[in-house]
């Protein structure tokens, strides 16, 4: 094999291919990328864990066709590195090894034969959709999938549904559900399950703003943007109703704030402590942290973080309390700081009696279920001390 690339075009299609190959060293073709050169003037960079599969392509002039497996991680850092915008590879020693020129740099690194690598099947589905901005809306919601490995299976992705008005992506961990809308129009009567390890690859594969034909076979997906085709298994079994669920949310409560400013104030209370408490006033919403409820009446949010032993804080953030309950309810901080980094602008929180709350804004709401109240920390007692005996004049 023998030819000639662009230096930033090879690289890219290299690095996409390498994104989905086995961590495992004990199978070193699936830590490899499948790099052929085909008599169409075409490279393709194959690169498979047996559950995703991406296949990248890219122009080059071909001298010698042929194919051969590389080092993930060791070529498309070589190739970056090079000096000048082309470079030359070529396979010598009977496919054993790889010659890489640019300009006056020359070398020579190991690779294994094509012959051993097993080419994972590659479906193309007759009828596939054009979805504008997948990659964005993926990231959206892609946050609030399980990662946990005890975690339910069907919990560990994103689902798409198309509908008559349009594509929705929600995701779910037990705990709350994400679910923001996409291109209006993607329409039709399909729901799919994309695994989270798969969204996560794809989101790092894309820009935001990339266009993607979509697709389902038997087991697979497939996205294809004309240069790049990925395909993941898609997550089979009977998938959480989390319309239900988002659609029949009791409202009793409302407050009107800003998802920035509200997140900046989380963002502090969450520091150091697991839970943080939201309290509804007339005139305002308090957030603090700790087992102490300080007893303020403000205009706005306002936020005491108690730190262990390094004092107090307090962030205001402007806030409209629309219905106000008199009972404080308390939320884990990290979820619901991720709740509100993944939105801009001004936001709804819906509240019901139980305190599960709705953050809604233009095109999206998260549902986050509310937390039992901390226990106070106990104070510890101060030790005994033990009075020593005199000894006894003699």
């Amino acid at each position: 094999m023998i030819f000639t690339a662009n230096k930033k075009a090879l690289h890219q299609i290299m690095a996409q291919a390498a994104l989905c190959v086995s961590e495992n060293p004990a199978q070193p073709y699936l830590c490899g990328i499948h790099l052929e050169a085909k008599a169409n003037g075409i490279v393709t960079c194959t690169g498979s864990d047996h559950e995703m599969t991406v296949q990248a392509s890219g122009p080059a002039a071909i001298a010698q066709v042929g194919a051969a497996v590389f080092d993930s991680r060791l070529i498309p850092e070589i190739v970056r590195k090079m000096p000048t915008d082309e470079v030359s590879i070529e396979t010598v020693n009977n496919d054993n090894q790889v010659v890489l020129r640019s300009g006056s740099c020359v070398m020579q690194v190991a690779c294994l034969p094509a012959k051993g690598y097993k080419m994972p099947d590659l479906p193309f589905p007759e009828s596939m959709m054009s979805v504008q901005g997948l990659p964005a809306l993926l990231r959206k919601v892609g946050f609030a999938a399980a990662t946990g490995q005890n975690d339910k299976p069907m919990l560990k992705g994103v689902s798409l549904t198309f509908s008559d008005s349009g594509l929705t992506a929600t995701a779910c961990d037990g705990y709350r559900v994400a679910e923001s809308r996409g291109d209006e129009e993607c329409k039709g009567n399909l729901s799919i399950m994309v695994p989270i390890r798969a969204v996560q690859r794809l989101v790092r594969l894309s820009s935001d703003d990339s266009v993607y034909q979509l697709g389902m076979t038997a087991k697979s997906i497939v996205f294809w943007d004309g240069s790049m085709l990925f395909t993941t298994r898609a997550l089979e079994g009977e998938a959480l109703d989390t319309v239900a669920i988002l659609s029949n949310h009791p409202e009793k409560y409302r407050v009107l704030t800003t998802a920035e400013g509200l997140a900046q104030a989380v963002g502090v209370a969450s520091v150091g402590e697991q839970s943080v408490c939201l309290r509804m006033q007339d005139s305002g919403l308090l957030l603090s942290s700790g087992t102490q409820i300080p007893d303020y009446k403000d205009d706005d949010i306002r936020l005491l973080a108690a730190y262990r032993g390094t004092g107090q804080s307090e962030i205001r953030v402007p806030a409209q309390v629309m219905v106000p309950s008199e009972k404080p309810f308390y939320y884990n901080g990290q979820k619901l700081l991720q709740n509100l980094q993944a939105m801009t602008g001004q936001v709804a929180l819906l509240f019901c009696e139980r305190g599960h709350v709705m953050i809604v804004s233009q095109h999206m709401r998260i549902f986050q279920m509310a937390a039992a109240a901390p226990k106070a920390r106990a104070t510890p007692k101060p030790k005994a001390v033990e009075k020593k005996k005199l000894p006894e004049a003699a």
